[in-house]
């Protein structure tokens, strides 16, 4: 994927008070969290975990694949997280997703569905 499809639907960073701004302008969405997981410590769930707090306390719906079950497949994982991304109004790209092949999906299908995206800084 090259770079500007990647950022080319860009909104902004991901702070509280942009995703608080937004919810002013935009109502409230349903946010996906993506990012890398696979060679990370405890999957970097805490991470993920953070994030989907910042959604939250700003007044959106979080998506966190960090709540999928336990035990799937790969394959499995990711058809959820495409599932997930159908009933998104947005994407959050954590650092570090330009390097996972799953987040790099589901940032081309976001890009694809017209999602907008927002990066963590």
């Amino acid at each position: 994927m090259s770079p500007e499809i990647a950022h080319v639907t860009c909104r902004a960073e991901l702070t509280l008070e942009n995703l608080k701004q937004l919810k002013e302008d935009a109502g409230r969405l349903t946010i996906y969290i993506s990012g890398p997981m696979t060679g990370y410590r405890h999957f970097n769930h805490p991470e993920f975990f953070r994030i989907e707090d910042m959604i939250q306390e700003a007044g959106h719906i979080p998506l966190n694949p960090a709540r999928n079950p336990k035990g799937l497949s790969y394959d499995q994982y990711m058809k959820l997280s495409l599932s997930d991304l159908f009933v998104s109004n947005a994407v959050v790209r954590l650092r570090g997703w330009m390097e996972s092949k799953g987040a790099l999906a589901e940032v081309f299908a976001a890009h694809s569905l017209g999602l907008m995206l927002i990066d963590e800084q």
